[in-house]
């Protein structure tokens, strides 16, 4: 991830006026789409968007982090203007869940008091997302409140949107996933990269997926982490042995985070 710096209102509002863009019909779901959070993953995008035409992006506008006072800041991502996206991802940082000690309510209006201010200043400079995705990893205890807070959001700065959450191996093993979500948000993203879970086989995945009976999308990274210049993950195989994720009738496609690094290649090498 790139480095952060906390930004005042004037300069998210510079930030977006450097965006343009008609607003856009609601865009069916591609088979391939991609995350953007540096220069560098403009880049890849570009690149692997010329082999793959519908290929799509999200970008990654801001993080939002909690305090245990229920204060929170939203320090500035990247601008959504160097690419023709019609998604912005919003990150809610792991120390967000220290807001979990305050009520639903006061929960609610601070985040929509955030991502309300973000998507309007949107609007107003001609940023028309149809797409929200939200990236949080949240604990596996608070889902029933999370999905409260999405269904509550929903209702305000995030009506009209479409909304898509990140979701992790270890959220599918709890068997009311779906019952918590089916309702709430257009889908999820199962992430089977830097996830800290004993991730198991595809077909292990693709049993709680279905049991969880709601669209998602397949989450891959392009990349590795290393410890002394050795891999210590293997985030890449999931390139080749997802065939049975892909195979479920809830799939709605791939995203890459890529890091910077090429991944167009590893398709052709399926």
């Amino acid at each position: 991830m790139i480095g952060r710096q906390t930004y005042s209102m004037l300069a998210l509002a510079l930030f977006f006026s450097q965006a343009c863009g008609e607003p856009s019909a609601k865009a069916p779901l591609q088979p391939w789409g991609q995350w953007v959070w540096s220069d560098a993953d403009v880049r890849v995008f570009e690149q692997s968007r010329a082999k793959l035409p519908d290929l799509q992006a999200a970008v990654w506008i801001a993080t939002i982090e909690g305090c245990a006072d229920g204060r929170l800041s939203a320090d500035l991502g990247f601008s959504p203007s160097k690419v023709a996206s019609p998604a912005l991802l919003v990150r809610l940082d792991d120390d967000f869940s220290v807001c979990w000690n305050l009520s639903d309510a006061e929960v609610l209006a601070a985040v929509d008091e955030k991502l309300g201010r973000l998507l309007a200043m949107a609007d107003q400079a001609g940023v028309h997302a149809t797409e929200i995705q939200l990236d949080y990893d949240s604990p596996t205890s608070k889902l029933p409140r999370w999905a409260t807070l999405l269904a509550g959001l929903r209702q305000r700065s995030l009506k009209g949107k479409n909304v898509w959450i990140t979701s992790l191996v270890a959220h599918l093993q709890e068997p009311s996933y779906g019952d918590y979500f089916r309702d709430t948000v257009d889908g999820h993203m199962i992430q089977v990269f830097d996830t800290g879970d004993r991730v198991g086989t595809a077909a292990d995945i693709r049993k709680t997926l279905d049991r969880a009976a709601m669209p998602f999308r397949l989450g891959l990274g392009a990349f590795e982490r290393q410890n002394h210049g050795v891999a210590v993950t293997e985030h890449g195989r999931w390139f080749s042995e997802s065939g049975p994720i892909t195979q479920s009738e809830w799939y709605r496609g791939t995203w890459v985070f890529p890091a910077g690094r090429p991944w167009i290649e590893r398709l052709e090498d399926k």
